[in-house]
């Protein structure tokens, strides 16, 4: 398994980090090291979270309307 998927993979499995790269608002060097995957160069993992976000669908609030 590549670097880029094992990144994937680990993002999958922590949603509050899916959505943040999703919405925009990730520190990618901070992510890279909270996954803690191993790799000898953690720029690497930065580079491979990058290209996943890039990948991902626009995040879209479920709809929140408020009255006042």
């Amino acid at each position: 398994m590549s670097l880029a998927e094992r990144t994937r993979e680990a993002v999958r499995a922590n949603p509050f980090l899916f959505e943040a790269l999703r919405a925009g608002v990730c520190n990618y060097t901070a992510a890279a090291r909270y996954l803690d995957l191993g790799a000898d160069d953690e720029e690497a993992v930065v580079a491979a979270l990058r290209r996943y976000a890039a990948d991902l669908p626009d995040y879209d609030p479920a709809g929140r309307k408020a009255r006042v």
